[in-house]
């Protein structure tokens, strides 16, 4: 019985020892568990069966692009900002083509010179607000003073909170408050080129000189007037360029109404029997009666009469004034009058070439015609073609006397360089001609009467002067040659525009 007993008690023991105790609820700990970095996942994952991971990609972090200060504006280093201005490997680059320029005109540099001598300079914009310029101090030879091209090239502009780009001449010139103009969708070009002749203009200047005002093309046949085609083609209308020019911000220039020396050589003019005063004027006042009313609040500036000449005046063999012959001198003002009273808002000046020195028989002859026209009111400027002969130009103070002495405001009409008769080498005529043009653009810029310059064809392919229009070959006038690529001219006026701007 004793021995039962004992054996029934060490059984409890042992199913005692086997029943679980109930858990109790742990209290708060008073140390915070360290959070553990939880392995990228989108979803718990059991480890027991493989599953691919979410793979996330890193964001980078955008780079900084450096600034610059200017003076008091800060700008992007245009290194960084817009590196293919100082790409050297593609020829219509900004260094490569001023590189090329000055391979004309004999002055070796290399691009990588350039691109590693590019400063920055602050000048003042028409506002006053500042304007970062990118420049090139270009000094050919430091051992000669005042050479021609040596000095500070503009290259890049930049204005606060805009983006760097390749400056023009329109850039300088506006911010000068200058009219810088050429002939635009010009009926003298083939139709083919103008794709690459026009965005340049549009590029580097900001009036466009309107040729297809001219009377053989307008006005083919009396009262009859074509605004809309040229030989069928509306793209070289004037109505097309005029809207062209609008688009562009150009400042707009309707050239020649009446041109004395041509009108009766290339128009219907030329065959009109019997002409009687009265039948010529009427023909003049319609003319330019219709042309200004098409025209009315789109064309700012009006040549209205160009190249008049009395028969006692004519002194190198041109043809005669017929409008003179017939007429009398009055027509001219009888052509003011009636673009007057056409469009009030429209300025007006009579044109004339050969006549920038101070008392010469054209300046005499132009100065007669003006200071009759000032008394009526009806002329806001003289036009003065500056044709020059790279030979024999003038100075550039004779330039600004006669400026001066007309005592109305100035146009330069026609500005070129005729290099036909400069027997020097090649690279002597591209310094001679940079200068030529450098020292025209100052004369203006140093008158105060200047307000208006504008170039005589865009390039030397299809000058009135050289081979393309039966010419001569070695005249190339203008400031970019027969490819469209700029000479050395270009960055004399570049240079001169750059250096009036204020500062």
């Amino acid at each position: 019985m004793k021995h039962t007993l004992i054996f029934v008690l060490l059984v409890n023991l042992l199913l005692g020892a086997c029943t679980p105790a109930s858990t109790p609820t742990p209290a708060p700990s008073a140390t915070p568990v360290p959070s553990v970095t939880p392995v990228p996942s989108a979803t718990a994952t059991n480890t027991s069966v493989p599953t691919a991971m979410a793979t996330v990609t890193p964001v980078a972090t955008p780079t900084r692009i450096p600034t610059i200060q200017i003076g008091d504006l800060t700008v992007t280093d245009p290194r960084y900002s817009a590196p293919e201005l100082f790409d050297l490997s593609k020829p219509d680059a900004p260094i490569p083509q001023f590189v090329n320029a000055m391979q004309m005109a004999g002055i070796e540099i290399t691009a990588e010179q350039v691109a590693e001598g590019i400063t920055f300079r602050e000048v003042k914009g028409k506002e006053g607000e500042a304007i970062a310029v990118a420049i090139y101090n270009l000094d050919p030879n430091p051992l000669t003073q005042g050479e021609t091209l040596e000095g500070s090239i503009p290259f890049m502009i930049a204005k606060k909170n805009t983006e760097w780009r390749v400056i023009g001449l329109r850039d300088l010139a506006a911010e000068l408050g200058l009219i810088l103009g050429t002939h635009f969708s010009s009926d003298n070009y083939p139709y083919r080129e103008l794709k690459d002749i026009d965005p340049l203009v549009i590029a580097e200047f900001n009036g466009a000189m309107i040729d297809q005002l001219a009377w053989n093309i307008i006005e083919q046949k009396e009262g009859v007037f074509v605004f809309n085609s040229v030989d069928g083609m509306y793209e070289k209308s004037a109505d097309a360029t005029i809207n062209k020019a609008m688009e562009n911000g150009m400042y707009i220039r309707g050239t020649h109404l009446i041109d004395a020396r041509s009108n009766f050589t290339y128009s219907y003019l030329r065959d009109l029997k019997g002409l009687t005063r009265e039948r010529l004027l009427a023909i003049l006042e319609n003319h330019v009666r219709t042309i200004m009313t098409h025209f009315k609040g789109m064309i700012k500036l009006y040549g209205v009469v160009s190249e008049s000449r009395s028969p006692e005046a004519i002194h190198d063999g041109r043809p005669d004034d017929m409008f003179n012959v017939v007429i009398g001198k009055e027509y001219i003002e009888a052509a003011f009058r009636v673009a007057r009273d056409t469009d009030p808002q429209a300025l007006l000046f009579y044109n004339d070439t050969r006549n920038e020195i101070l008392n010469s028989q054209p300046y005499q002859w132009t100065k007669q015609i003006i200071d009759r026209l000032r008394l009526l009111g009806l002329v806001d400027g003289v036009g003065i073609q500056l044709h020059l002969d790279g030979a024999n130009p003038p100075s550039k103070h004779a330039i600004i006397d006669a400026f001066k002495g007309y005592g109305i405001p100035v146009y330069i009409t026609e500005l070129d360089v005729n290099m036909s008769a400069v027997s020097k080498s090649s690279e002597e005529r591209h310094q001679i001609q940079a200068k030529i043009y450098k020292e025209a653009i100052d004369a203006c810029l140093e008158s105060g009467v200047c307000e208006q310059i504008w170039f005589w064809d865009v390039f030397d392919k299809y000058s009135w002067l050289d081979n393309a229009r039966g010419g001569n070959a070695l005249a190339d006038p203008t400031m970019f040659d027969d490819s469209l690529n700029k000479k050395p001219a270009y960055f004399a006026v570049l240079e001169a525009l750059q250096e009036k701007m204020p500062r």
